[in-house]
């Protein structure tokens, strides 16, 4: 495999850093300890850069949190100080060009412009193209926090060189001891530390119907022996070449009977569903919503969400029915979507007509000028 070299001098450059600065704070609230780097932004992002030159640098303690998934499960979130931040995305910068296309194309996930509804689409297209197929389904074990940070290292080092750039990968990785969920550089490193499976599973063992979405992933087959042999194999990759263990809820069941439960939807070869405790949470607010009035524009935000989500699923009747059953929560949203669109279609005209109005304007001083030189050249 060639090697690619980074400079790190020119990686840590202080334009990076600025630039890596504002990816970061894009759509994310103005925190208390971004205040605190703004008070004297540049003193900050001097010592930062001579702390990243002199190889001094070292991550500073994260905000731990607990949060709850929709489905019931417990995330222990860690966030990075914005200095933290910062320099994680300056990595990201400098090795994404360089690691992503390696992937595969049937490799989703925090890649640009291979998303979940990207992903979707694929499972619909592989599905349709087997008579009776089966699904093996597999998720890793805590896969973030199981990352093993040598084996990073020595991924990543067979595709770049250059001493210092790793030695600063490498105290960003062993400040934590694994991937931390939530991390600015944890979901480019978790694709990398992957990908090589994913190599070996279309490659070497001739899958041909194959996603994964970050550690979710999902093999079709008309074969059910086919799967379970994948399944052993992957098994066998994860444990000796990652450190990592398959959750012992893995399936290998008809996809017609039951469903793909994956991406947050259930996929039949004929349609795509919601899954039923999606069905639930959204039937629950859209009842409270209906009941008592929120704040229009936390409805509004809501709606739009909720729009988005039937619109790339099979729910026309499961549209119509909530219609009904909810009808002033819909028509509440739908009246200020009216004004909304009413309001936008007359700044176009404004607009427009402020547009007409220069160029006649501009035409009218023409004419006088040249009206002006015809009297003077006479």
């Amino acid at each position: 495999m060639k090697r690619i070299r980074i400079d790190y001098e020119d990686m840590i450059r202080m334009d990076n850093l600025l630039a890596a600065d504002i990816v970061v704070r894009q759509g994310k609230k103005y925190t208390s300890d971004m205040r605190k780097w703004d008070a004297n932004w540049q003193t900050n992002f001097q010592l930062l850069y001579d702390d990243l030159i002199n190889e001094t640098y070292t991550p500073l303690p994260c905000r731990e949190s607990v949060r709850m998934t929709d489905g019931g499960k417990v995330r222990n979130i860690k966030e990075a100080m914005h200095r933290d931040k910062i320099v994680a995305e300056m990595i990201v910068q400098a090795l994404d060009p360089i690691f992503t296309p390696t992937f595969i194309n049937r490799t989703y996930g925090n890649i640009k412009g291979r998303g979940p509804l990207k992903c979707q689409h694929q499972v619909i297209k592989d599905l349709n193209k087997i008579e009776n197929p089966y699904c093996l389904k597999i998720d890793i074990r805590k896969y973030y926090e199981s990352v093993d940070p040598d084996i990073m290292m020595d991924v990543i080092g067979r595709k770049i060189k250059g001493s210092r750039v790793l030695r600063l990968i490498a105290v960003v990785m062993k400040s934590h001891g694994h991937l931390p969920i939530g991390g600015r550089h944890s979901q480019l490193f978790g694709n990398i530390y992957l990908s090589e499976l994913d190599h070996y599973v279309v490659q070497v063992l001739g899958i041909k119907y194959y996603e994964r979405y970050c550690d979710d992933v999902v093999i079709f087959d008309k074969d059910k022996k086919v799967l379970h042999t994948a399944l052993r194999d992957i098994r066998e990759y994860l444990t000796t070449k990652r450190k990592l263990d398959i959750k012992p809820n893995w399936q290998v069941f008809p996809v017609d009977s039951r469903g793909v439960d994956f991406l947050g939807s259930v996929f039949y070869t004929y349609k795509i569903d919601l899954r039923t405790r999606t069905k639930h949470r959204h039937r629950a607010k859209l009842s409270r919503l209906n009941k008592r009035p929120s704040d229009p524009l936390y409805e509004d935000r809501y709606m739009a969400s909720l729009n988005g989500i039937l619109k790339h699923r099979d729910t026309d009747n499961l549209i119509k029915i909530w219609r009904i059953k909810y009808e002033r929560v819909f028509k509440r949203h739908e009246q200020r979507a009216a004004v909304r669109a009413a309001f936008n279609e007359h700044k176009r005209r404004v607009k427009a007509l402020e547009a007409e109005l220069q160029y006649y304007g501009d035409v009218a001083d023409r004419i006088r000028r040249r009206e002006h030189e015809s009297r003077n050249a006479v």
